[in-house]
């Protein structure tokens, strides 16, 4: 994996000047809402470690952080974002505490989305998870030619690439060179606020920003920020969460509710004058038709006003699925319920890890 040797004067780190050391990779400011008062300690959360199936309580400070994690520095380049990151979560931290105090969008001045965006897509940026999927990739690549008779440490391109600290700089160029794109297109996106069940709290993974996509758009993938029919979920507290939609979802809500409407309106008649069981059938399918549309107009009418859509259980079980599955190694619970962890891990042993690409 080759260096990149361009240095920008702002970010260097000058000869000398000490470091920062523990770089959080998901913020004080976003753990927070998840922690709680300890007697005679700072607050705690509640941590699932996949990797060993072990849970235990400790300090938002000593979790879902590394040493240096962003910074880098080999004697002959130095690179940290670490202070370009924390202005960014400062000026996310007020939007997103404003967000769940007040619990909507309808206020949310345009500079704060904007900060809301930047955070959402530097913390799907950076991440435990996607430098292992980096080093998997790579080694992938070395057992493919190795397959093939070729030695793979003598291609360039590959140098470094089971190296952390070379993995490290790589991300690191990666949210340099390109978070104000991945910005932009979270800002292009529909976004909503959801809240979960009464009782029922968001998980919150060390990859917080998870995305899903149930279109079909095969033989390509489906997953990536400009996808038709994207979602992405990012939650704030354990009943709040920020949603990114592909706008073309909101357009297929809004065509769904016509659809019932247009069926109510076609068989009214039919259910109110006529006899007979298949009479019975179609009574039974305008009460679901009429449930449907009653969900659709009211999640509709939430999405338009900027307050919480309200979820049932299989919504919040589904991007908690989410929180588990990209997850790369821990996980918080407000209420230390881990039971949806276990389960995953135990059916499929795949999930003690974070997500990973197959070559073809």
């Amino acid at each position: 994996m080759a260096r990149d040797s361009r240095k920008n004067n702002d970010q260097r780190v000058p000869k000398g000047q000490s470091k920062p050391r523990g770089h959080h990779h998901v913020p004080l400011m976003l753990q927070g809402a998840w922690a709680k008062p300890a007697k005679g300690k700072l607050p705690q959360v509640d941590v699932f470690d996949k990797h060993d199936s072990r849970s235990f309580r400790t300090s938002g400070e000593n979790i879902m952080l590394g040493r240096d994690f962003n910074s880098f520095d080999d004697g002959e380049m130095a690179l940290s974002l670490e202070g370009g990151m924390g202005k960014i979560e400062d000026q996310a931290s007020k939007a997103i505490q404003r967000l769940r105090i007040e619990r909507s969008l309808a206020d949310l001045a345009a500079e704060d989305r904007a900060a809301v965006c930047v955070f959402a897509a530097l913390q799907r940026l950076r991440g435990l998870g996607i430098r292992a999927q980096m080093l998997d990739v790579d080694a992938q690549i070395r057992a493919r030619l190795r397959e093939g008779g070729d030695d793979p440490d003598t291609i360039p391109q590959l140098a470094g690439g089971q190296d952390p600290e070379q993995i490290k700089l790589t991300a690191l160029m990666l949210i340099r060179n390109n978070l104000d794109v991945f910005a932009k297109s979270l800002a292009l996106k529909a976004m909503f606020l959801f809240q979960p069940p009464r009782g029922r709290t968001f998980l919150l993974g060390d990859s917080p920003v998870v995305m899903s996509n149930s279109t079909d758009h095969s033989p390509y993938g489906n997953i990536g920020f400009e996808v038709e029919g994207i979602e992405l979920y990012l939650p704030v507290a354990p009943d709040l969460a920020i949603g990114f939609w592909c706008p073309t979802l909101v357009t297929f809500m809004e065509t769904a509710l016509n659809q019932c409407e247009t069926s109510l309106r076609n068989t009214a008649a039919a259910a109110m004058f006529g006899i007979g069981p298949e009479v019975l059938k179609l009574r039974g399918m305008r009460a679901d038709l009429a449930s449907r549309e009653g969900r659709i107009r009211q999640e509709l009418a939430h999405i338009g006003a900027g307050t919480p859509v309200q979820w049932d259980s299989s919504n919040l079980d589904y991007v908690n699925s989410l929180q588990v599955a990209q997850a790369e190694r821990h996980i918080l619970s407000h209420d230390g319920d881990f039971a949806l962890v276990r389960r995953m891990i135990a059916d499929n042993p795949a999930f003690r890890g974070g997500p990973r690409s197959m070559l073809q």
